[in-house]
């Protein structure tokens, strides 16, 4: 796919993007896939137990879904280091909910994958929902030029077990309109798919995980 351009408001060198833009980005291959609305419901129930965590469009930002792999580090791992992530950890599968011990941290990954434009600066902030019990995601940017699914980290900051669902909501993006910087993003995580956690010390990604053993 090439390059995709923003040519929106360009009386304005940053301005926070609506629902309207980021649909018509989107059509353009910014969100894959891309749901037109915010879906708050399966089935147009009204019943309690068929409300889901809501994803899709709103008025000025998209709600990405969680995917269906999963990474979390091994309990014997005793210290952390961002360039040489643990060697192992326990990845698995699942497509009902999914439970986040209490002090721990899993990765997950989105569906939607991103294609950002070169004059397009993403954020990511959790979901309300599940910031009220305790669950933080990740506070961090999409950067023009980057192309992949996004790694979900969630840490659980409670005493208690925190239930996490595949398929349903789980992080919010704002889309700022920028000037183009001159080197767009090309890092590590460049084409990312599945569960990225980190790159080692040789500046190399670490193996993906996206439900292949």
């Amino acid at each position: 796919m090439g390059e995709i351009h923003s040519e929106l408001y360009l009386a304005n060198s940053w301005h926070l993007l609506c629902d309207r833009e980021i649909a018509e980005l989107a059509e353009r291959g910014m969100i894959t896939p891309f749901v037109s609305r915010q879906v708050r419901q399966n089935n147009d129930s009204v019943s309690c137990m068929e409300r889901i965590l809501s994803y899709g469009l709103g008025p000025c930002g998209y709600d990405v879904r969680l995917g269906t792999s999963f990474k979390g580090d091994h309990k014997d791992t005793t210290i952390l280091d961002p360039k040489q992530p643990p060697a192992q950890h326990y990845c698995f599968d699942a497509t009902e909910g999914v439970v986040v011990a209490p002090g721990t941290m899993l990765s997950g990954v989105t569906v939607e994958t991103f294609t950002m434009p070169n004059d397009v600066q993403g954020l990511c902030i959790g979901k309300s929902s599940y910031t009220r019990i305790g669950l933080l995601t990740q506070f961090t940017g999409i950067e023009p030029g980057f192309r992949g699914t996004l790694t979900v980290q969630m840490f659980n900051v409670t005493p208690h077990h925190i239930y996490v669902y595949p398929g349903e909501g789980i992080l919010q993006v704002l889309f700022w309109r920028c000037p183009a910087p001159t080197r767009p993003y090309a890092g590590y995580f460049q084409g990312q798919r599945g569960v990225v956690v980190g790159v080692d010390d040789n500046g190399l990604r670490e193996e993906e995980h996206d439900g292949r053993e």
